[in-house]
């Protein structure tokens, strides 16, 4: 349920970004780079870091869809979208507990 929230949250951030903030800021990319996306849970820096599951799939493939949308309406062509998967290794931090 985390992740579905934080990816509401970043498609609320570039909606805002392609929109403007306050009319007065817009946006054209060729390229958006989700980076540090975790493909697994024991490998989350924090529980804040995006999640990619079999249970979120479906969110991804909304947002994605939403920002190729916006692209062509804004711009006449789809951005390419790159998913940096992540792991953070030692630093895993998935529960958000103090060193």
């Amino acid at each position: 349920m985390q992740s579905v929230k934080r990816l509401i949250s970043l498609l609320m951030i570039l909606y805002s970004v392609r929109f403007g903030l306050y009319g007065m800021m817009w946006a054209i990319a060729a390229i958006i780079w989700f980076e540090a996306i975790s493909i697994v849970e024991e490998g989350r820096s924090s529980q804040t870091q995006l999640l990619l599951t079999k249970d979120n799939l479906a969110a991804y493939q909304k947002l994605t869809a939403a920002v190729k949308e916006a692209g062509m309406k804004a711009n006449g062509y789809a951005p390419y979208l790159i998913l940096q998967a992540n792991h953070s290794g030692r630093y895993s931090n998935p529960d958000n507990k103090p060193a």
